[in-house]
């Protein structure tokens, strides 16, 4: 009985095989690293009788994100203490119609930018509230509004290597 060696074909068909399997088996692993390091990060919100304590974990981008609603309305909030008031993308103030007031010059990180006055009625920080605010409404941004100044000024900010903390020392009720 005589053993032949396995033919070209054979071989080749197998160094495939096994080429197809390590590029997978890559692929799998960068997806499950990709997603462990780009997804969200949520705050923990944690209350007591004298303050409402939200801690938000850095994100990827090294941005602190947030979730809130204008108007009744989901979005996401970019902590900005650069920001001057709130501002929000003219894509979504047209969603939750709100009135393109006085046309204004301002100053961003990207350089000058033309935006309009509008009026917030409600911002919701769950669970704290606040009403009657001014904001800007920015044609050229992204997604996501900037939370700025005339919001953060109400709470403590405490900064640590990879978390931001805001502390808002509660009244007598939690909403503002």
């Amino acid at each position: 009985m005589s053993i032949e060696p396995a033919n070209n074909n054979t071989k080749n068909l197998g160094g495939i095989l096994l080429t197809i399997g390590w590029i997978l088996c890559l692929m799998v692993i960068g997806f499950l690293y990709h997603k462990s390091l780009y997804s969200a990060k949520e705050a923990k919100i944690a209350i007591d009788q004298s303050e409402i304590k939200i801690t938000i974990p850095r994100s990827f981008d090294s941005h602190y994100y947030l979730q809130g609603k204008i108007n009744n309305q989901l979005i996401k909030f970019i902590i900005d203490t650069g920001a001057t008031t709130v501002s929000i993308p003219e894509n979504f103030a047209r969603k939750i119609n709100l009135n393109f007031g006085q046309m204004v010059k301002i100053s961003t990180a990207s350089g000058p930018a033309d935006g309009h006055l509008t009026k917030i009625s409600s911002l919701i920080i769950d669970p704290i509230e606040f009403n009657d605010l001014t904001a800007i409404i920015m044609p050229s941004m992204a997604d996501e509004a900037l939370l700025g100044m005339n919001v953060l000024k109400k709470f403590e900010i405490l900064q640590t290597e990879d978390t931001l903390v805001l502390v808002y020392k509660r009244k007598s009720s939690s909403r503002n």
